[in-house]
């Protein structure tokens, strides 16, 4: 048979649709779908009707700053297109949704919504495969200073540090705690000012640190003093594997952050 050169291209292309198919009908660890629906910023739904959490990273919630621009952003990125979905470890999470890495081409989305300062890094081991990635992604977000990584305007923005951070609590809740201390040579009031972990747990301050001074914030009950706090929590914050620690100002921006490793 004489091979032309319009079959030896229709051969390549089928060869590689064949090799395609075979691909992804063996490698159960990914797959691709097409996105019908964005429900937030980090969850999607495909053609199946099910589910798709974004794994690794976590979204303002309804409501919160940023929440609608994380979705738009989502939507832009994904919405009526063919993705890869990456199946890491866990199949599902608790809500029965699919747990995935989103490739479009060869763009990660999780890691390009944290680029992006609308999703925070939510991993929860340091031997997670993109951990390395979606922390630089959130060094990149700071440097841009863009969205959830825009640094703070207050005037205690450069001495205001989280000092210390002991997260493995082995007899009580109380054995968590986080330092922050006042550098400056100046008090500084942080009323309102948030401290929170990787899932948005949140504590609100209402204080003023004098200077040269520090406050130590325990995990578990007890009675506040002028600078030891208590969160009151009935469960432990700081997740010992993998987390990052977030100051934030009255407005909601960035202060310091701290990543437990």
């Amino acid at each position: 048979m004489k091979f032309t050169r319009e079959r030896i291209i229709l051969l390549i292309i089928f060869i590689s649709i064949l090799s395609i198919v075979i691909f992804f009908t063996f490698n159960k660890e990914k797959q691709i779908a097409f996105v019908i629906n964005v429900i937030d910023g980090d969850t999607i739904e495909i053609e199946t009707g099910e589910k798709v959490r974004l794994l690794g990273i976590n979204a303002p919630e309804n409501g919160d700053k940023y929440y609608e621009k994380a979705k738009e952003e989502l939507k832009y990125l994904v919405l009526n297109k063919y993705v890869l979905l990456e199946k890491i470890k866990d199949n599902k999470d608790k809500y029965g949704r699919l747990l995935r890495i989103i490739f479009l081409n060869n763009t990660n989305v999780n890691k390009e919504m944290i680029k992006n300062g609308l999703a925070l890094p939510y991993i929860l081991n340091s031997n997670f495969k993109y951990t390395f990635d979606f922390e630089n992604a959130f060094k990149d977000c700071i440097k841009e200073n863009i969205g959830l990584c825009e640094k703070s305007e207050n005037p205690c923005k450069n001495c205001i540090k989280i000092l210390k951070i002991n997260a493995i609590e082995k007899n009580s809740l109380n054995d968590e705690y986080v330092e922050i201390k006042n550098l400056c040579n100046f008090s500084c009031n942080i009323s309102k000012w948030k401290i929170h972990d990787s899932a948005w747990n949140t504590f609100i301050f209402n204080h003023s640190l004098e200077s040269n001074s520090s406050l130590i914030l325990y995990t578990g009950y007890g009675y506040n003093t002028k600078n030891i706090f208590y969160w009151n929590s009935g469960f432990p914050i700081w997740n010992n594997n993998y987390d990052i620690v977030y100051l934030r100002d009255e407005k909601g921006k960035l202060v310091d952050y701290f990543i437990i490793k």
